[in-house]
């Protein structure tokens, strides 16, 4: 399977109005496919579910599995930093 799609989100919906939400590594594009769709690349979307996608090309099939959002922070079960910030949230001391 080409590694160059990255799944980046999925929506599940009933009677064939899935999507999945696909980018190319390196690349600004994004793609929003359902099943039945062919890819730039000649990948072909087979399923869509709810935490993966699976393509095929060439007769044979892959699966992008979307990234979790994990940290060390998150694991010991402090607020994960979502803004890229190390620093904690400023506290203003009244000073009189």
């Amino acid at each position: 399977m080409d590694a160059r799609w990255r799944l980046t989100g999925t929506y599940v919906g009933s009677g064939g109005h899935s999507r999945a939400v696909l980018a190319l590594e390196g690349g600004a594009d994004v793609v929003v496919a359902k099943v039945g769709d062919q890819l730039s690349t000649g990948h072909e979307v087979v399923e869509v579910r709810p935490d993966s996608v699976v393509l095929s090309k060439d007769a044979l099939r892959g699966e992008l599995a979307l990234r979790p959002v994990a940290s060390d922070a998150q694991d010991q079960g402090q607020p994960v930093d979502r803004f890229g910030t190390a620093e904690p949230a400023p506290f203003n001391k009244d000073s009189r």
